[in-house]
């Protein structure tokens, strides 16, 4: 799965709707257009940074930028 950087800009804007720090597992993969265990598979594999919380998967808003740029291959800072 490729993202190019228009669609990486897309979904930065997007995440500055949120006021908190992380997004849970569903509202992550509702964004991207993925099921909510591909976004568990990818924070259990260290791909997203996510925590889990109560049972739910919680992912950083700026790993979620760094995991789309890196898939590609867009350096991150």
């Amino acid at each position: 799965m490729q993202y190019d950087l228009e669609y990486v800009e897309k979904i930065e804007k997007e995440l500055e709707r949120y006021d908190r720090l992380f997004l849970t597992a569903k509202e992550v993969a509702d964004m991207l257009g993925v099921s909510k265990r591909t976004i568990t598979e990818y924070c259990k594999k260290g791909e997203i940074f996510g925590v889990r919380f109560a049972g739910k998967w919680l992912i950083y808003k700026e790993s979620l930028v760094e995991f789309l740029l890196r898939k590609n291959n867009y350096e991150v800072f």
